[in-house]
């Protein structure tokens, strides 16, 4: 029985410390957050575009927020560190979630990142995305 149970503890510790987070690290990739105003590419959107991912530590802050009567918002990420090969970020959005409410809802969730688009919040009104920036986001975001 103490020869099971002790397995047991073993592998749980196995995994665990195969899932640590690496929180010393800067992150691997760069980044673009977009929030649309309705689906992706509904053509009302903002982006946020990270070009110098070698800088990103755990701890930076990222945000949106939107004083638009009517389609107010506040979107807020932070990068947590690295797990493996993936770029772990946490994100908290604060918004209306249906036309002609008042009412505001807060959900926050982490998200790993790979380098493929992830939607991280999508509803009635709203889509966010985590996807890596094309060439042309690149560009304009160096200003050439």
């Amino acid at each position: 029985m103490k020869t099971i149970l002790f397995s047991i503890v073993l592998i749980g510790l196995t995994f665990c410390a195969n899932a640590q987070i690496s929180t010393n690290q800067p992150a691997r990739l760069k980044t673009k957050v977009t929030c649309y105003e309705g689906k992706i590419d509904s053509g009302v959107d903002t982006r946020s575009v990270d070009l110098a991912s070698d800088n990103t530590y755990p701890g930076y802050v990222g945000g949106d927020d939107n004083t638009t009567l009517g389609a107010e918002h506040s979107l807020k990420w932070s990068f947590v560190g690295r797990n493996g090969s993936k770029d772990i970020y946490r994100f908290t959005f604060t918004r209306m979630t249906k036309k002609g409410s008042s009412s505001l809802t807060t959900d926050s969730k982490e998200i790993q990142f790979d380098g493929k688009q992830i939607i991280v919040f999508e509803d009635e009104l709203h889509t966010v995305v985590m996807e890596s920036p094309s060439t042309e986001d690149l560009k304009k975001a160096q200003g050439h």
